[in-house]
């Protein structure tokens, strides 16, 4: 299946502009100079990332870490195997475990920031896949 993905990637493009002058009709389409211009979607679903993460801590040693999951995809065996190796690496470091903390997305992001600075967090292990 590898080797038709350009093909295939192709035929969805060409898909999308013929659908696109189908139904987006006059208000999608303007006049150039040099002829239309059309609006047309990235199929891949890229998006442009519009807030970048905070940056990377120095050290873990005496520092207080807690893991954040959403409860799904594996993370009662994940998150465990996680503490683990960190405990052996940095011993000074404290690790909150996930279900000390709720749901990712079971509550709003003003009551997780509270939460996560009354565990004294100064880094948090956002998910994991397993």
């Amino acid at each position: 299946m590898k080797k038709y993905r350009p093909l295939f990637l192709s035929a969805f493009v060409m898909v999308i502009v013929i659908a696109s002058q189908v139904s987006w009709g006059a208000s999608r389409l303007e006049q150039g100079r040099t002829g239309v211009i059309m609006e047309v979607y990235n199929p891949t679903g890229a998006v442009q990332v519009k807030l970048l993460h905070a940056p990377r801590m120095r050290e873990l040693e005496n520092m207080t870490i807690c893991e954040l999951s959403d409860h799904m995809w594996e993370s009662h065996r994940t998150f465990p195997v996680l503490r683990e190796l960190l405990n052996r690496r940095f011993p000074k470091a404290t690790v909150v475990p996930y279900n000390e903390l709720p749901n990712a997305y079971g509550v709003d992001s003003a009551s997780l920031e509270k939460m996560i600075r009354e565990k004294g967090c100064d880094g948090v292990i956002v998910g994991n896949a397993a």
